[in-house]
């Protein structure tokens, strides 16, 4: 246990204010919707939940139960993305997931070089992802997604293929979980044009933890992607009871970027009705406005 604090203490070291300057990488990666944690639970937590159970982003944390799910988020100015998925256990040991995800980026307006309108034309991405998970034993998960991804401007398109490896140890006690997972680890097969965009790959560790003695589960994450400097987000969310949970978080990749412009604070709750779940999840980003995502899940 000791070693694994010193390890996520290195992570956290490049994340400090020292480190906060310029990077000549910022901006060199495309498919940036890759980076978007669709889901309404993990985005009321900052984003975080790559060591939370049923996560989105870790392929280890594929549920071990039959369940689907949607979602839908309005984001921001006339974006909006959506999300099917569902997941079914192969015996006691392996999962197997399936999620297609959706973005658009609603009507855009055509415009020559002479400043002249010449109509209109749509631009989104979509992406199709497997994956499978087994439990090894000593509380130990591994998981690999595949991941399809397509995008589109106008008349023009681009697609890739990613890899994503994750890795859940469930403590013996009951109240804790550790991750890490390396996602978006492909190429791309066609870009726009001539030109192709490396992926925005990154290296994710975190951690949840059930409070002892209060019914309040802390998570935190730390992400080293391949375009920018490290961050950190973290969350909690309390129940009450089995039916109400309450989530609070913050988004440290949101607000370093919008230098601290109450960006990336996020608030949301869950809700179970009738063995179905009801997630909502609300996003600051500062100036730029905010962003709503719901959705909704259950068991198969």
């Amino acid at each position: 246990m000791r070693a694994l604090f010193c390890l996520l203490a290195l992570l956290l070291l490049p994340s400090f204010p020292c480190a906060r300057e310029s990077y000549s990488k910022t901006g060199t990666t495309g498919f940036a919707f890759l980076k978007f944690f669709p889901d309404a639970r993990s985005a009321a937590l900052g984003g975080v939940g790559v060591a939370l159970e049923d996560g989105f982003s870790n392929p280890a944390a594929l549920s071990g139960e039959p369940r689907w799910s949607f979602t839908y988020g309005d984001y921001l100015m006339d974006i909006r993305l959506g999300e099917a998925g569902v997941a079914y256990p192969l015996g006691n040991r392996m999962s197997l997931g399936l999620r297609l995800f959706h973005l658009s980026y609603g009507e855009l307006t055509e415009i020559d070089r002479g400043g002249n309108v010449e109509g209109t034309f749509r631009a989104g991405d979509f992406s199709l992802y497997m994956t499978a998970a087994g439990k090894f034993g000593w509380g130990l998960s591994l998981g690999m997604g595949l991941r399809a991804i397509y995008s589109y401007i106008r008349d023009y398109t681009a697609d890739a293929y990613a890899l994503d490896f994750g890795l859940l140890w469930r403590a013996p006690w009951g109240r804790t979980s550790v991750a890490l997972a390396l996602v978006n680890m492909g190429f791309v097969r066609k870009g726009y044009r001539d030109h192709r965009d490396a992926l925005p790959a990154a290296v994710k560790a975190g951690f949840s933890h059930l409070l002892a003695h209060l019914p309040v589960v802390l998570v935190g994450e730390v992400v080293l992607p391949n375009d920018n400097l490290p961050y950190i987000s973290g969350g909690g969310e309390a129940h009450i009871g089995r039916a109400l949970t309450f989530r609070l978080g913050y988004d440290g990749r949101a607000a370093r970027d919008l230098e601290g412009q109450y960006g990336g604070l996020s608030a949301g709750f869950g809700v179970v009705i009738r063995r179905v779940r009801l997630d909502y999840a609300y996003t600051l980003f500062g100036e730029l406005g905010e962003v709503h995502r719901v959705s909704v899940g259950g068991r198969l």
